[in-house]
């Protein structure tokens, strides 16, 4: 996952739920 890309930044709030379930994907 780029979160530094534009689309990055766009999906996250889309895959806040995804990311709730796969902290490490967020970077936690």
């Amino acid at each position: 996952w780029d979160f530094d890309s534009p689309f990055g930044r766009g999906l996250s709030a889309t895959a806040a739920p995804f990311l709730d379930l796969f902290p490490k994907a967020s970077g936690g």
